[in-house]
């Protein structure tokens, strides 16, 4: 690669950088989605629990 032009080396340098983002573009998706899945998972659990024991019961329900 050292032979090459200075132009040439950064266009190669450029094209495997995009190959990089591309590979690694639907991991960073995923796992940023994920997170955001867990977060409100974690909320609504949170939330039902919450619901469950501090609302009070109504006469005659068991």
């Amino acid at each position: 690669m050292q032979d090459l032009p200075r132009h040439e080396r950064r266009k190669i340098l450029r094209e495997q950088e995009k190959e990089k983002l591309q590979s690694g573009g639907v991991t960073k998706v995923l796992r940023k989605f994920g997170l955001w899945i867990l977060v409100l998972g974690i909320l609504v659990i949170g939330g039902y629990w919450l619901f469950k024991n501090v609302t009070k019961k109504l006469p005659g329900e068991a």
